[in-house]
């Protein structure tokens, strides 16, 4: 279902158009007319847009944060509709205050509580410490912080202490060794796959600007993105030789 926040998206990135190219831009049959004019309305009263023979976003503060909150999810495959969602927002506010919670601390239906922590994680925002019990880091970033200020919210983070993790690891460490004799492809498919995101992730809290697909497709498939410098593009292809690095000991290791 088309959300305002996807009407808002294709105005402020195409310009001042008509409902009905508004209704092809989203690809959506013509049978969706009304319910993209109510969104269009929606978003016309709450001063995010203006309505007359055509529709153009009306440029004020909301409206640039709204812009700015979406053109990053977009940039780091990010579901917006999800993020945006008040339940969400909410699950976010209050695993900002503890730094590692359960579902205790956040009381809401347990499959809305794996739902939203598997999210978070896939998109670099969350640490999953454990499984058994559901143990998680909600990892300080400032895409939080612009969130709650376009909802009018305040965000209060933990106070960092430190923590041991050494039985839990090793733990892991028999799993993927086992898991590594069933099957070494498919593990070295995910390996591949949670090492390019824990480097963005890491980098990103550091500043590097390189998005999660453009750091997939420069780890993964070697394609460089064209804007960035060459500094920080040869940041991220070094991290990942110091991970490699780091693995192949650990394996040397453990062998």
């Amino acid at each position: 279902m088309v959300s305002e926040y996807d009407v808002f998206q294709v105005i402020a990135s195409k310009g001042e158009l008509r409902i009905i190219d508004i209704v092809k831009a989203l690809n959506k049959p013509t049978s969706d007319y009304q319910h993209i004019f109510n969104l269009v309305s929606s978003l016309n009263n709450k001063g995010f847009v203006a309505r007359k023979n055509t529709v153009k976003v009306i440029h004020n503060e909301q409206s640039e944060k709204l812009f700015r909150l979406i053109s990053f999810c977009m940039n780091n495959c990010i579901n917006y509709n999800l993020i945006f969602k008040k339940n969400m927002v909410e699950f976010i506010q209050k695993a900002a205050k503890k730094e590692l919670f359960t579902i205790k601390d956040i009381r809401i239906h347990p499959q809305t509580f794996n739902l939203y922590v598997e999210a978070l994680s896939k998109y670099g925002f969350l640490l999953v410490i454990s499984r058994k019990p559901l143990k998680c880091k909600l990892l300080r970033h400032h895409f939080f912080t612009e969130l709650m200020k376009f909802f009018k919210r305040k965000i209060f983070f933990y106070t960092t202490h430190r923590h041991s993790f050494l039985n839990a690891i090793k733990r892991e460490i028999k799993k993927y060794k086992k898991n590594l004799k069933i099957n070494p492809t498919r593990i070295d498919d995910l390996s591949n796959k949670g090492k390019v995101s824990f480097i963005h992730t890491s980098l990103n809290m550091e500043g590097n600007p390189l998005t999660l697909p453009e750091t997939q497709k420069l780890l993964l498939e070697d394609i460089v993105p064209e804007k960035y410098k060459l500094t920080q593009i040869k940041e991220v292809t070094d991290y990942k030789k110091a991970i490699d690095l780091m693995i192949e000991n650990v394996k040397k290791r453990l062998s």
